[in-house]
């Protein structure tokens, strides 16, 4: 049986090269969950969750449910 590790994260409005360099400004982690015949989902992660999971092994093959107010989608990190 596989483990799902929860991860919290919020929904960013803007999209882009300049967008994800005021997320990171801001302190926090810019990403895109997409696939599942689904529009793509931009989110800002907290950069302890993400480090925390980078350091354990196995994170590639990990699901993650990240919940985006209150609303929560399984993924993969495909691209660090």
């Amino acid at each position: 049986m596989a483990n799902v590790v929860t991860i919290e994260a919020e929904a960013r409005a803007r999209a882009g090269k300049g967008a994800a360099r005021a997320t990171r400004r801001a302190g926090r982690v810019p990403g895109v969950i997409y696939g599942a015949r689904q529009a793509p989902s931009l989110i800002a992660l907290d950069p302890r969750a993400v480090l925390r999971e980078l350091n354990r092994p196995g994170w590639q093959s990990r699901r993650y449910e990240i919940k985006i107010n209150g609303d929560a989608t399984q993924a993969l990190i495909r691209d660090v």
